[in-house]
Order: structure tokens, then sequence, then C-alpha cells
């Protein structure tokens, strides 16, 4: 009988967060959505739109975080062709999301190999951590 695997723990380590939530985690973290550029989200607001106030939505965007405030924002749909025919659906969080979810994926990620297997579940937390950042925050004030 094989033993069942354990799923690892996404973000209890209330450590892990607060490095994530530094502000120099965050600008290191927008560095990288800004050379990757990329669309608007659901808020309208593109890359270069952020970079203009840059050091002052950093500066919110972790004190939201670490006092419990942070709120998603809305996803943006787009419609994707696929190379079989059709299309498939691709949800963009807006660009303060994406620094968000970088700074946490820059944290976690050492923990993670490149040729490990990742549980499916681990990936579907993973992909809907723009609406989990939040309680995160929460879960972190709490102590």
């Amino acid at each position: 009988m094989e033993k069942p695997r354990k799923l690892p723990r996404i973000i209890e380590d209330s450590l892990v967060f607060s490095r994530a939530t530094r502000r120099e985690a965050l600008t290191d973290a927008w560095t990288r959505v800004w050379k990757n550029g990329g669309a608007a989200g659901g808020d309208g607001m593109s890359v270069e739109t952020f970079r203009r106030g840059v050091v002052q939505r950093i500066s919110h965007l972790a004190d939201a975080l670490t006092s419990g405030r942070y709120e998603p924002g809305p996803l943006r749909r787009v419609m994707i062709p696929k190379k079989s025919g059709g299309e498939r659906p691709l949800d963009i969080p807006c660009v303060v999301d994406r620094v968000a979810q970088t700074a946490i994926l820059a944290e976690l990620g050492p923990g993670l190999t490149v040729n490990s297997r990742i549980p499916a579940s681990a990936i579907a937390v993973a992909a809907r951590c723009s609406r989990q950042c939040g309680a995160l925050a929460g879960c972190a004030a709490r102590g």
C-alpha cells in the first residue's frame, strides 16, 4: 500500500509572509512584473501607469498586506485562440496583484525545485493567490 503524500503547506509561516510583504521584496517583485510587461487587469491600470506612482503604490500595497486590508482587484477575462481551434479564457490580474503574487512566489520559490512534482492542489492554490492574499494578510496579522 502506497503511503499518502502530504500536500505542501503554502503560507502558514508568518516569517515567509513578513519577508514577502517588505517594501524591498515588493520592489523586487515590481521589477520582475515591469520586465515581464503584460496587459492591464480588471482595474484598467497598465504597467506603465503603475510605474508612474510606483513608490506610493508599493508603500500602499505593503501597508494593505500587513494590516489585513488588502483586497485583490478584479480580473479581466480575455479569450485566447487555441492551436487546435476554438478559444480558451485567460484571466488577467491587476498589476498590483501581480506584484503581490510575485513577491510571495519569490519567498515560496526556494522551497520548490524545477524537477519536483507539485500536486495539482498546490498549483490550484498558487493560481488563486490573488484571491487569497487578503486572507493570508489577515492570518499573519492574527499571528
